[in-house]
């Protein structure tokens, strides 16, 4: 019945999440939202639909003039401009743009100190058993529930239920963001705890993150006594420290180098290495990777599919 009642809460909180995206969410502003920096990159979609990469550099009345190259320089009028959007410096490379690297929040299943971005919408499975629907409430902050899809199918699947919340994106430098993630997470009457303070240094596109947290698991351990072997059921609780090095490096606009490792301080729980690359485009993303637990000392395949709405 518990695990019933987490899993249809699990797809309500989803739902309720890609509704809020499917009304709330605006890929790019129109001119009037955007107050214009000087001397920043900003990719200009005109009447005519065509795109231009420019540096903003003054207004006069209704005029925007842009710095389209070394040598050449772009008069527009507003009735001209249909959208127009800010282009980080992550986004240029050698003078061109390349799309913004919309999955940098995470790795494989961890995550990076960079958060989604407001009423931004993401799904993500793992392995095709675990399915978890992300939603940005605000820049700074998101949320996430996820459970096993297959569960629903097959009764002889495992039910996991996992929420999970994240505050992160904060930069105390230009290459240094701060965050702060979470999970709680269910598996028949297993529970699954676990913080970490997120650190990364770099920028979407090129990144390393360290995080440093606590896990904790409860669990039964099942006893048999003797001579008529009666089980005997003890609610076992443990706990260790959390350390996660994780990296990013985008080798093209579509293909990425990521590793994902997590490191214990508890014989208990094992500690998992990974690698393995990304090919992504603006909204999907498919993670391929081999997975190598140290515990049992064996190597497993990983398979990781991702959705921005």
């Amino acid at each position: 019945m518990r695990n019933t009642f987490f899993t249809k809460l699990s797809l309500f909180v989803a739902l309720v999440l890609m509704t809020f995206s499917l009304f709330g969410q605006q890929k790019i502003r129109n001119l009037s939202d955007v107050k214009l920096i000087t001397n920043e990159y900003y990719l200009l979609t005109l009447k005519d639909k065509t795109n231009i990469l420019g540096v903003y550099l003054e207004r006069s009345g209704d005029q925007f003039v842009f710095q389209i190259n070394t040598l050449s320089r772009l008069t527009l009028h507003k009735d001209d401009i249909k959208y127009i959007r800010k282009i980080d410096d992550s986004q240029i490379v050698r003078g061109k743009y390349i799309p913004r690297n919309n999955h940098s929040n995470r790795y494989f299943f961890g995550q990076s100190a960079f958060n989604i971005l407001k009423n931004d919408m993401n799904i993500t499975s793992n392995m095709g058993i675990h399915t978890a629907f992300e939603y940005g409430i605000s820049n700074h902050m998101s949320i996430s529930a996820g459970a096993n899809l297959f569960s629903f199918i097959d009764s002889e699947f495992e039910t996991v239920n996992i929420f999970s919340a994240k505050v992160a994106g904060y930069e105390v430098s230009k290459r240094t963001t701060l965050g702060v993630t979470g999970f709680y997470g269910i598996n028949a009457d297993d529970r699954h705890q676990m913080i970490a303070g997120l650190l990364t240094t770099g920028d979407h596109n090129r990144n390393f993150t360290i995080g440093l947290g606590a896990y904790r698991t409860h669990w039964d351990r099942y006893f048999y006594t003797s001579p008529n072997f009666t089980p005997y059921i003890e609610r076992v609780k443990q706990g260790s420290g959390l350390l996660t090095l994780s990296g990013m490096l985008r080798l093209s606009p579509k293909m990425y180098l990521i590793t994902e490792n997590w490191l214990t301080s508890s014989s208990d729980h094992e500690d998992i290495f990974s690698f393995g690359t990304r090919f992504a485009g603006s909204n999907f993303a498919f993670d391929v990777a081999v997975l190598y637990f140290n515990y049992e000392a064996y190597f497993s395949p990983y398979l990781g599919l991702s959705y921005k709405f």
